[in-house]
């Protein structure tokens, strides 16, 4: 099976969304929320030999293979996400997403729930994931990756951090800009310290500017994993000439919190390790927001916006 993994080109997303007629969010969707878990959905589902079938007779259609391979790549992704990536992608039959999801829950490919507090006060937004049938199908397509049964079980802090990571992404799709490469939770590390490791959330190349992004949730124990991270981040810097990823020019780090108030938390941390960074929120991922969404805290505490430049011609 090869590496290289089409789905994390984003040559491939070549098709248009205006971002500037986008609806901007009231709220955030992946904020943390106490007491929050996953509530799943279930649907009927078909015995394995009816699958098997499904497969071989074409009833799993070329776009319900397309949504698996999103979310084989992805791991986690709403309704919204997928819409989103297979409007990029060209993708014929769009408008047929939520029948295409109900096929493949049926057949065992996906698995798909809602955030909700016990409650039983429960998110609009629905999220997708992998199941196993759906996993050996995404590796007979020759997408490459990882999964786990328990994946479900993951807290939901975790799940939302990753979803807002393909938050990150898709906004810079939907941008018009000129893209070169992206990464997605690939480890960079340093040849000369082996305690130099980090995994980024999202990572871009855009006209040869490379930005990297860290997205941080409130979940427990947030501080203290972020304040090791940032550690690493130190080390992976101080030793940049002999990065693994072999890119000469340190890119920036930026870090993606939930709002302008946990940014302020996640600025006197990175100041205690010694880190510099800078900052965006969930909220300005979207419309024209976008090409303003990266800031600084000047020494008033007052947030500097910066200008991301978009290529002539995009909408």
């Amino acid at each position: 099976m090869s590496n290289f993994n089409p789905y994390l080109d984003p040559k491939v997303y070549s098709g248009h969304m205006d971002m500037h007629s986008e609806i901007i969010p009231t709220n955030p969707s992946y904020h943390t929320v106490e007491g929050e878990k996953c509530l799943c959905t279930e649907d009927n589902t078909v015995p394995f030999p009816t699958v098997l079938h499904n497969v071989g007779s074409g009833n799993i259609t070329a776009f319900d293979k397309k949504v698996l391979s999103l979310l084989a790549t992805f791991t986690f992704m709403s309704t919204r996400q997928l819409t989103e990536c297979l409007t990029l992608l060209k993708a014929e039959g769009v408008h047929n997403l939520k029948s295409s999801l109900e096929r493949l829950k049926r057949n065992q490919m996906i698995r798909s729930f809602r955030f909700g507090t016990d409650d039983q006060r429960i998110s609009n937004s629905q999220v997708h994931t992998l199941n196993k049938n759906g996993s050996e199908l995404a590796k007979v397509l020759g997408i490459s990756h990882n999964f786990s049964p328990f994946a479900i079980g993951m807290h939901p802090s975790e799940i939302k951090r990753m979803l807002a990571a393909n938050q990150i992404m898709n906004a810079f799709l939907k941008s018009g800009m000129k893209l070169d490469w992206m990464k997605r939770g690939q480890v960079i590390n340093s040849h000369t310290d082996k305690s130099a490791v980090v995994r980024p959330s999202f990572t871009v190349s855009a006209d040869g500017t490379v930005l990297m992004y860290e997205v941080v949730r409130q979940g427990e124990f947030w501080r203290e994993y972020l304040a090791d991270k940032l550690k690493r981040y130190r080390l992976v810097f101080d030793s940049w000439a002999d990065n693994s990823w072999d890119i000469p020019e340190q890119p920036m780090l930026i870090m993606n919190g939930e709002n302008e108030a946990h940014n302020r938390e996640i600025a006197e941390l990175a100041k205690q390790a010694g880190v510099q960074v800078l900052f965006t929120e969930d909220l300005l991922l979207f419309g024209s927001m976008f090409f303003q969404s990266i800031y600084a805290f000047d020494a008033a505490g007052n947030r500097q916006f910066y200008q991301l430049q978009m290529k002539e011609g995009a909408a």
